[in-house]
């Protein structure tokens, strides 16, 4: 799979059921060229020009352990509230 293919997914808290939001960004290690979090908007973003167009309070961000599946549309993460 390519990171590509994640970017817009939805994820969701596999512990409440909790729709977090939609993955518009990652945090990448370029030294061990590996995905260190995710980050998240609420809102499936539109990008017209650019992604610098979300507002970065309405961000979260996700450590890559976290997820628990990849699935074809959605992705559950394990975050305890």
């Amino acid at each position: 799979m390519e990171l590509l293919e994640l970017l817009h997914k939805l994820v969701m808290n596999q512990q409440n059921g909790e729709k977090l939001g939609y993955i518009v960004d990652f945090i990448i290690d370029f030294k061990t060229a590996t995905i260190q979090s995710i980050i998240l908007s609420k809102n499936k973003p539109i990008y017209l020009f650019s992604k610098h167009n979300l507002l970065s309070s309405s961000l979260i961000t996700i450590p890559w352990q976290r997820i628990v599946l990849i699935g074809v549309d959605v992705i559950l993460v394990d975050i305890k509230n």
